[in-house]
């Protein structure tokens, strides 16, 4: 079992495992992630980044002696909105999906402010990938800097996954598949989603192997809200599911040690 820190903080503990080769005998690594009753094959990456924008401070009567820096970055906040209108379609994910989820700037009603920046995330898919979400970032915020008009504009890249993708029909696949069966009674349905996790930074081992997915059956409709919980049923049969996973996974060469790994992010 590994248990890593810092999931959405930059996989700090996930990169740390990778380098020290903790994953370079796996035959799999199940990821233990909330998910929506289904098998998740693979899931998409996960980019993080930070614009700000430059001004000039300036009494808010004489706007004319000064440049607003929130001015700046609402014209990116506009023209972000489309910026991937005609990115490619991963066909299990639909349109690409990107936002921007903070803004700060200005700190006195009276006064235009000479910083603001927003934080944004997008979700890379194996038909996108994250040096284009990068170019594309880049590119718009280059080009409000020199579209003549006050003010500049920087980008930083602050975390970027890359996407997992993995076989539906892999031999790690149906081994969890059946033992979710065996446990439960049911037949959960496999997808690709959206949502990342530390597998991003673990599939970068220059040895492969297997990423089954998730299994804990949560809806992610309310992740990272005040209603994010999972059911009683859930917390009690999943170390179950796990357990006959394991021993279903067993690699014969390795006679008694199992050859798939779980994992957990300690929040």
């Amino acid at each position: 079992m590994l248990a890593t820190v810092g999931e959405e903080y930059g996989a700090y503990g996930a990169k740390q495992l990778t380098e020290l080769g903790y994953v370079d005998d796996l035959s799999a690594l199940l990821v233990g992630e909330g998910g929506d009753k289904t098998l998740k094959t693979g899931h998409g990456g996960s980019y993080n980044y930070k614009i700000i924008s430059r001004g000039k401070s300036a009494h808010s009567s004489r706007p004319d002696l000064g440049i607003n820096a929130i001015e700046k970055l609402a014209d990116f906040i506009t023209e972000e909105r489309h910026l991937f209108d005609d990115a490619p379609q991963y066909p299990a994910l639909g349109p690409f999906v990107h936002t921007i989820t903070i803004i700060n700037g200005g700190k006195q009603v009276n006064t235009l402010p000479d910083y603001a920046e927003l934080r944004g995330n997008a979700r890379p898919t194996p038909a996108f990938l994250n040096a284009e979400v990068t170019k594309r970032l880049q590119g718009l915020a280059e080009k409000l800097t020199n579209n003549g008009q006050p003010g500049s504009l920087e980008f930083h890249l602050i975390h970027s996954f890359i996407p997992v993708n993995d076989n539906p029909d892999s031999k790690a696949i149906n081994t969890l598949s059946d033992a979710v069966e065996q446990v439960r009674g049911v037949k959960l349905e496999r997808e690709f989603t959206n949502g990342a996790t530390d597998a991003s930074e673990f599939v970068k081992s220059p040895h492969h192997f297997d990423v089954p997915g998730t299994v804990r059956p949560t809806t992610a409709r309310i992740s990272h809200t005040r209603s994010t919980s999972t059911s009683r049923s859930s917390t009690t049969k999943t170390p179950s599911t796990f357990t006959r996973n394991s021993r279903s996974a067993t690699s014969p060469k390795l006679k008694k040690t199992p050859a798939m790994a779980f994992l957990f992010d300690l929040k």
